[in-house]
């Protein structure tokens, strides 16, 4: 969670092979890797910004470290919606 409500839901392994949510896909690809040699699999983005303390902002709390963001993330906040079968994001680009 990142300032608060979640940004997804889905099972383990259905989270960590298709992750749907901007933050959600940066979180893994925050997980060391336990060999060095292994590379990445995925085009995961690392965050932009400064970390946020409480209050929140406007619209989409992840908006200001999202690369995908656009006019919409700052006026207004995305709701869960299902974005695949048993998986709920919350994230304009699914809507």
């Amino acid at each position: 969670m990142y300032l608060g409500p979640r940004r997804g839901i889905a099972d383990s392994a259905r989270l960590h092979a298709e992750p749907h949510h901007p933050y959600t896909r940066s979180l893994l690809q925050a997980i060391p890797l336990p060999d060095p040699r292994l590379k990445r699999i995925g085009d995961y983005a690392l965050l932009e910004g400064d970390l946020r303390v409480p209050p929140p902002p406007s619209g989409c709390r992840f908006h200001t470290r999202c690369v995908h963001r656009m006019p919409r993330c700052s006026a207004e906040e995305p709701q869960l919606r299902e974005v695949a079968a048993g998986h709920l994001a919350s994230c304009f680009l699914y809507q």
